[in-house]
């Protein structure tokens, strides 16, 4: 049996990648360096993970705003704060919210306690006794359903004050 030739054995400049390989390994690896970083920085930024947002509009008796989760897991706490803004004050505050957001979402707890809550058609019409606040707030509160499908969730909501209706719309992302 013949010993083979100490260049067989021994690896030489010849068995090296080329000069081309190694730059495209290196800017590969640099531009896999950089993505990890993004995707690191838009974690702790909570991109990927529960959020919040809120919408506003304005109608014949004043501004309205909603906070709401709009990025949320199943079984995770929902929250719904809805602010009113009266431009004078009210008798009675009347909120309508879509049945089934209320379901989707999981919102169960009303606080303050409507002092009337009926259904008309698709929503759930709830009406507060007024105060002489600048500001009445609603919160729904729950959590998410377990077996919640995962997707885009859109629902509405509406305050109604003499007959006319200041609607907003909102989108939840249930995502595993």
């Amino acid at each position: 049996m013949t010993e083979p030739d100490i260049t067989e054995r021994i690896p030489t400049a010849r068995d090296m990648p080329s000069r081309g390989r190694i730059a495209v390994e290196i800017w590969v690896q640099r531009i896999g360096v950089l993505l990890l970083v993004a995707l690191v920085i838009a974690a702790l930024f909570g991109v990927f993970g529960p959020g919040t947002a809120t919408t506003s509009a304005s109608g014949a008796g004043g501004d309205i705003e909603v906070e709401y989760s709009s990025l949320t897991r199943p079984g995770l706490d929902s929250e719904v704060t809805v602010t009113f803004e009266p431009t004078e004050p009210l008798d009675t505050y009347v909120l309508a919210v879509d049945q089934s957001a209320l379901a989707d979402l999981g919102l169960e707890q009303i606080r303050p306690e409507p002092s009337e809550q009926y259904a008309r058609g698709s929503r759930v019409v709830m009406e507060f006794t007024g105060s002489d606040a600048d500001t009445f707030e609603v919160v729904l509160s729950g959590r998410t359903p377990t077996q919640q499908p995962l997707g885009i969730t859109r629902w509405q909501l509406a305050w109604l004050v003499d007959g006319e209706a200041t609607k907003l719309s909102a989108r939840t992302v249930v995502i595993p």
